[in-house]
């Protein structure tokens, strides 16, 4: 709670000190005749928002490990856990209109089932001709589709397990990104490869590519690809970060469909180590009517294509897949405004059966 508090402190005082000017173009004016009065100096606007997620986890989903009773967000699990009512994510972004073309973005995020307070962006966005924007900072990385959707926007309540372990979500860097006349985006971004509030600690660099082509009325594919090390905490050793991903989007009438597969061919979340995994999903959202969604939702992922645990079901090995049925209701469909309930099912495909099936509910406003 004490970042919490310093991170609030920090916005109340930007606030003040922009409020007073203090931050204005500190230049004295320069003298003009009195025929031609001086032009009103611009100066920073401010921006305030963020979300609010209020989420029930029922115990039924288990535990991974004895350490405490919250269900997991991710998975297979096999020890006990108690249904548990959590702030998921409170978050507060500040955005500065420093110019016509230029924001500064920070962003403040707690997390009460894990005890989180703390710093996700901070970063410059700068719109340069041609349709080119610059981003620098503490920001997303550019891969794949649902890890870099914001969860105000994803289909089911908690993400697959394959975003989890294999985007690398935010990291410090540069990203230079545009849009050709033909509607198809790219970027391109130069990061540390640590990720999240992290020192430089590897050798080299991430690099990493995305591309997203419209490919017919209502459907979209993405490409995207990262290459770099990463040195895991308390390791003195670079790791490879090798990973390739493909994505797609399609929208007809009250169907959407989403799906993703992703390769990775070296040190992922899960495994910790250098290991081959592949993951994948398929998610489909009916628009029952006005404020009702209907969700059906598969995933799969094995974060070590080389090794199985067979005696116990060890996340760091063994694959696993999960099925979501979901409805969201929606108070306000733009911004978004809505009640998620899932019921998931979770069953490994490697190693030991176990059955850990539940359900999730969250309340989420962005403001």
């Amino acid at each position: 709670m004490l970042r919490l508090f310093a991170l609030l402190t920090w916005l109340v005082l930007a606030v003040g000190l922009l409020s007073q000017g203090v931050l204005a173009d500190p230049t004295p004016s320069q003298p003009t005749e009195a025929s031609e009065p001086p032009a009103a100096k611009r100066r920073p606007t401010l921006e305030l928002g963020g979300q609010v997620e209020i989420q029930a986890d029922d115990g039924h989903l288990g535990n991974r490990n004895t350490s405490d009773s919250m269900p997991s967000v991710d998975g297979i699990t096999r020890f006990p856990a108690a249904t548990h009512l959590s702030i998921r994510r409170l978050r507060l972004v500040l955005t500065t209109h420093l110019g016509e073309d230029v924001d500064l973005v920070v962003q403040g995020h707690t997390d009460t089932r894990s005890d989180e307070s703390e710093l996700r962006d901070c970063y410059l966005r700068v719109n340069l001709p041609h349709d080119l924007t610059l981003l620098a900072g503490q920001f997303k990385v550019r891969f794949g589709r649902e890890g870099l959707s914001s969860s105000t926007r994803t289909m089911t309540i908690e993400r697959s397990d394959m975003s989890r372990a294999l985007y690398q979500e935010r990291d410090l860097g540069l990203n230079l990104g545009g849009r050709t006349s033909s509607g198809l985006t790219w970027d391109l971004g130069i990061f540390q490869g640590q990720g999240l509030n992290a020192g430089d600690q590897n050798s080299t660099k991430d690099a990493s590519l995305r591309l997203v082509v419209p490919a017919a009325s209502g459907l979209e594919v993405g490409l995207s690809g990262q290459v770099g090390t990463v040195q895991p905490d308390g390791s003195r050793l670079d790791l490879p970060v090798r990973r390739w991903g493909t994505d797609l989007r399609y929208k007809k009438g009250l169907w959407t469909l989403e799906s993703e597969a992703t390769w990775s061919d070296g040190w992922n979340k899960f495994s910790r180590v250098d290991s081959r995994a592949f993951g994948a999903y398929l998610g489909n959202t009916w628009n029952v009517s006005k404020d009702w969604d209907a969700v059906l939702f598969y995933d799969w992922f094995d974060p070590d294509l080389d090794r199985v645990d067979a005696l116990v079901a060890n996340n760091a090995f063994n694959a696993r897949n999960r099925v979501v049925l979901g409805v969201n209701y929606y108070l306000d469909r733009e911004a978004p405004h809505r009640l998620m309930l899932n019921y998931e099912v979770h069953r490994p495909c490697e190693g030991p059966r176990v059955e850990p099936d539940g359900w999730r509910l969250r309340y989420q406003l962005r403001f």
